[in-house]
């Protein structure tokens, strides 16, 4: 990844886009783009854009894996705050059971 000084020199999506990057003084926020991402999950992210996979597979296997690292009994990944408040809340609904949510 460049440098800050690099970057400057070349015109980035933002730039394009006409839309300015802030400072953010605050913590991590949705509204300010959740948070900035290590080099490492770049690379990942690139290297995971060079194949296709059953996205039921990769989310079933990622959940797994987030558990072990987590000592938890399973997990989920979502795509959001917002939509794992619903899905928890969905889970505790009452006369909600493991058969009706699998369908």
């Amino acid at each position: 990844m460049p440098s800050r000084s690099a970057a400057s020199a070349v015109t980035t999506w933002y730039q394009r886009l006409a839309v300015r990057p802030v400072i953010n003084a605050n913590t991590t926020l949705t509204s300010l783009g959740g948070s900035l991402m290590p080099a490492e999950i770049s690379a990942a992210m690139a290297e995971a854009a060079l194949e296709f996979v059953e996205m039921d597979e990769l989310e079933a296997a990622v959940g797994r894996e987030i558990a072990r690292l987590t000592r938890n009994e399973a997990a989920l990944v979502t795509c959001g705050a917002a939509a794992g408040i619903f899905l928890s809340v969905l889970a505790a609904w009452p006369g909600s059971t493991r058969s009706k949510r699998r369908g």
